[in-house]
């Protein structure tokens, strides 16, 4: 794992709800100075391997997309910490939302594993059946983009 910064071009596919979405993206994943490497989350403080950004190709300017392609140390858009991946609002925010992504197998070329959404405190709701959805959910591969 500790030839994972780089970059990387990322690609989810979901599995859930159908039907299947295919999004793709620029991944940057970078190693944090040492005040970056914990960060404070509620009355303690939460490890950082890495650190980076995300940006989505769809070129969309909104606040979400200034969130995932934050490249402040103190509020990255990307944190990574063992074999988990988190894009999005950090965990230590209340209500967070972001995509999880854990690592399941690692190459020269890139990673790859599965992911799920993580909505915070909301939810997707069926506004005919009045059923709440289940939550995104797929695959994932990161290919590591050329130096």
């Amino acid at each position: 794992m500790r030839d994972l910064p780089g970059n990387y071009g990322l690609i989810q596919v979901s599995w859930q709800p159908a039907p299947p979405r295919v999004t793709r993206g620029r991944l940057h994943i970078e190693v944090p100075d040492s005040l970056g490497r914990q960060a404070p989350c509620g009355f303690g403080r939460t490890k950082r391997d890495f650190i980076g950004w995300y940006r989505p190709d769809d070129s969309t300017d909104t606040q979400w997309h200034r969130i995932l392609e934050s490249r402040d140390p103190a509020r990255p858009g990307v944190v990574v910490r063992g074999t988990s991946i988190r894009v999005g609002q950090q965990e230590c925010v209340m209500d967070g939302a972001g995509d999880n992504l854990e690592i399941t197998a690692v190459a020269d070329h890139g990673f790859w594993g599965y992911w799920v959404q993580d909505m915070g405190i909301a939810a997707l709701m069926d506004t005919v059946s009045h059923r709440v959805l289940p939550t995104a959910a797929g695959f994932f591969c990161a290919l590591r983009e050329s130096q």
